[in-house]
């Protein structure tokens, strides 16, 4: 009889709320107020449906700031998005997209953010971080029972994210998740549940 060893689990949505909360939003570039970074966000994000989305355009909501008008708006799978504003193209990207293409960013204020559980996205044109905003989650009130449930059964939870090491686990910490894969793409967590089931966790 085939024994259940490990669960995997999703973060966002299954472990947590998946409302986001805009706890920073910077910017990091002298061309650029705060307010005129959340616009541009806000012009990125104003067609879009996830969570992250959501807390942006909530963010620019409450402070009363206009979503500037794009144009070509696409989604980048497992990235973020684009959109053309006035003429220049902007990009929201995670810290793994900049890692992987090279991108100078300030990795002590990332980590800063990060550790603190927030989900840290970035801002960019002509391949350069302008600016920046960090988003929490609430865990959901269910979780931490659910994970002692499973633990007693002698099962495994494994935490699969596409958010940054540090935010998953501050979040495996305090939900009693040991064993955590983060900063996956979508086909790469489909990688993952394929490997568990051939290998389990390595």
């Amino acid at each position: 009889i085939n024994k259940l060893k490990y669960v995997l689990l999703d973060k966002t949505g299954t472990l947590t709320e998946g409302k986001f909360t805009v706890t920073a939003l910077i910017s990091l570039s002298e061309d650029f107020t705060d307010d005129e970074i959340a616009k541009i966000l806000a012009g990125l994000e104003s067609s879009a449906t996830h969570p992250l989305a959501t807390g942006i355009l909530d963010f620019a909501k409450k402070k009363e700031i206009t979503a500037a008008h794009t144009e070509n708006t696409a989604q980048i799978v497992g990235v973020g998005l684009k959109g053309t504003i006035d003429g220049n193209e902007y990009q929201i990207a995670s810290s793994g997209y900049l890692d992987r293409n090279e991108i100078s960013y300030d990795r002590d204020q990332f980590k800063t953010l990060a550790n603190d559980g927030n989900t840290v996205s970035f801002l960019l044109t002509k391949s350069k971080v302008i600016g920046l905003v960090a988003e929490a989650d609430e865990i959901k009130s269910t979780a931490k029972e659910t994970i002692s449930s499973l633990k007693s059964l002698g099962i495994i939870p494994v935490m699969l994210t596409g958010d940054n090491i540090m935010a998953a686990k501050t979040v495996g910490h305090n939900l009693g998740i040991e064993k955590i894969k983060a900063g996956l793409l979508p086909e790469e967590k489909q990688k993952a549940v394929t490997d568990f089931e051939k290998h389990g966790f390595s």
